[in-house]
């Protein structure tokens, strides 16, 4: 991914896919660093990410919104659009996990 510096890391291990945050941007690539892909993020500013049964989660740090921290989500499997999942004034959301159900775990490897 050349000179990138990562916010935050995900592991889409059901789809091989590794998802990073950088300078605000929401990027992609296979799990060896190739095919690099920058992502629309709509007007948030990504700074934590995760991904759960095809869903991309993604935090939106206080500072960076008027009406607070958010926390927004993209559907990877149907496309569609961005959806706002949670916002608040008094949220300051900095990272995102997701339970990874032992049996996806277990197909990877």
């Amino acid at each position: 991914a050349g000179d990138q510096k990562f916010e935050d890391i995900a592991v889409d291990h059901k789809n091989s896919v590794l998802y990073w945050t950088n300078n605000g941007n929401i990027y992609s690539s296979d799990l060896n660093g190739n095919n690099v892909t920058e992502h629309e993020s709509g007007s948030s500013i990504p700074s934590g990410i995760s991904v759960s049964d095809d869903v991309l989660y993604w935090t939106q740090k206080k500072a960076e919104s008027p009406d607070g921290g958010a926390i927004y989500s993209f559907d990877l499997g149907s496309g569609g659009s961005i959806s706002l999942v949670l916002q608040n004034e008094s949220l300051d959301p900095l990272d995102m996990s997701s339970f990874v159900p032992k049996k996806i775990v277990d197909s990877v490897n």
